[in-house]
């Protein structure tokens, strides 16, 4: 999700929470309850009674909703294949024959169905599928029957399980799975359980759309029932916020630190194998000795959440047209970032290097520490750091010149500190076309000194608009230090 937040469609996939017998023996089902085949629509001339019982065909991911079965749905998946099922009975003396007549494309290219022993809840819960007759269910109830019904799902052998591949379009490989599978019958006070899963296949943002066929005996017609899987694909791990900027850095001033969050919307650093989200390492471009990083600390569920609800707020505040959808966090860890004006000399043992004077943008790749991803995730990172240089304006403007004939500009330089020396750095100017010519005498008045320095494009070199971020260089002798100061201009033929 960069994020996340990036793209995401609403999500929807084959997963219900269908009634036990307390709700199969009423008269009439829970309002968003479904029953296939029931009258008008069915396919046949006549009503031929209700088929299978679901309570809904679309499922998208919620962390506030009421069910369970949208709290917990992951909504964000990683490349690959998975299965996510979908709970339904027949209440009928009767076998119900299930076919897959259709499919939205080839990611979605069969389902699987096993029979199921009737869920079973705690049976310290009073009545507990009364409450779903009133359109909610407390929220100790659905924790407790959707977590038993996952329990139930896993425990089912392999072999039970019955592939029935799409019709629509032909795929090959599905070759030689069934094109139907007759659903055992069951009664209104005993109906037979059963659970369908549908098989996706996540390489893009998608919306999926399945067609299942339900036919008895006395039908001509299957009744169809669509489904609806909405998925968002996402990299194992993103880091938030994406860009940091310090903004201006006065002389003398503290390092400045920012907490960053390397998250993911599928692992976490407690999950095993596929589900394991190993901590982070951050890595500066050009190994950078200002910009350094904590270790990394483990998010609590809390921050997890905060982080989650951050990431689902539009920018502003306000949500138009729906707005982004709830972000998920499942774990990540905290790393805290500080640039500092001072570093330890690696030439000079005891003694500390000065961080360059003027505008910085600085890249930092964060991964995680074991194994690869197609996509790491980064940061970038701004600052602007005063000091004991800057010109006249703050940035030199070429304006627009001809390339044929270059361009030559002066600006004033200026520095509070009395008999400061310096000297073009013409190797690090960005771009390198950019020279500064030999420094004049400085003028000095008390503390103040100035220079009146030029900066020039020879004829024929260059062209072209200086991209963002383009400066000009200057070494303070005694120091080393480095002045960058951003320059402008755009050469045309």
């Amino acid at each position: 999700m960069t994020t996340n937040q990036k793209l995401y469609v609403g999500l929807g996939v084959l997963v219900a929470a269908v009634f036990g017998g307390t709700v199969l023996k009423l008269s009439s089902p829970p309002e968003d309850s479904k029953q296939v085949g029931a009258g008008p629509g069915s396919g046949e001339t006549q009503p031929v009674g209700e088929l299978l019982r679901y309570d809904i065909a679309q499922i998208f991911y919620n962390p506030a909703d009421e069910k369970a079965v949208r709290r917990e749905y992951p909504g964000y998946f990683e490349r690959g294949e998975y299965l996510v099922p979908f709970w339904f009975c027949n209440p009928n003396p009767e076998p119900v024959t299930i076919t897959f007549p259709q499919t939205s494309c080839s990611a979605c290219s069969f389902v699987e169905i096993a029979a199921m022993p009737a869920p079973q809840i705690d049976a310290t819960t009073p009545e507990p599928f009364v409450a779903l007759l009133g359109g909610s269910c407390p929220y100790q109830v659905d924790v407790a029957e959707h977590a038993e019904r996952q329990r139930m799902i896993a425990a089912v052998p392999a072999a039970n399980w019955q592939r029935v591949k799409a019709q629509y379009p032909p795929n090959p490989a599905t070759a030689g799975l069934k094109d139907a599978v007759e659903f055992p019958p069951g009664t209104p006070d005993k109906p037979t359980w059963g659970v369908i899963r549908l098989n996706i296949k996540v390489d893009v943002s998608k919306t999926l759309e399945a067609t299942i066929g339900l036919k008895k005996a006395n039908m001509t017609t299957p009744a169809p029932v669509v489904f609806k899987a909405t998925v968002m694909m996402v990299e194992m791990c993103d880091v938030y916020p994406s860009r940091v900027a310090f903004g201006d850095i006065p002389d003398g001033a503290p390092p400045v630190s920012e907490t960053l969050y390397f998250y993911s919307s599928t692992r976490s650093p407690t999950g095993t194998g596929a589900a394991h989200l190993p901590p982070p390492v951050a890595a500066v471009a050009k190994n950078d000795p200002f910009l350094t990083f904590a270790d990394p600390v483990p998010m609590t569920a809390a921050e997890c959440q905060e982080l989650a609800a951050r990431l689902s707020t539009p920018v502003g505040g306000k949500k138009e047209g729906g707005g982004p959808p709830p972000a998920r966090v499942t774990g990540g860890y905290k790393l805290r970032m500080t640039l500092s004006r001072t570093a330890p000399d690696p030439n000079a043992a005891g003694k500390t290097r000065e961080i360059d004077i003027g505008p910085s943008e600085r890249q930092v790749n964060i991964a995680p520490k074991e194994g690869t991803v197609e996509h790491v995730p980064q940061v970038v990172v701004t600052a602007k750091t005063l000091g004991a240089v800057s010109a006249d304006g703050g940035t030199i403007d070429l304006g627009t010149f001809l390339t044929k004939t270059g361009v030559e500009k002066s600006v004033r330089l200026m520095s509070d500190r009395a008999g400061l020396e310096l000297e073009p750095a013409n190797e690090l100017n960005e771009p390198d076309y950019v020279r500064i010519l030999p420094l004049p005498a400085p003028q000095t008045a008390g503390t103040k000194t100035t220079w009146q320095m030029k900066v020039k494009v020879d004829p024929d070199v260059g062209g072209g608009r200086i991209r963002p971020g383009g400066t000009v260089a200057l070494r303070i002798k005694s120091t080393g230090q480095i002045v960058r100061i951003p320059i402008t201009g755009n050469g045309q033929s």
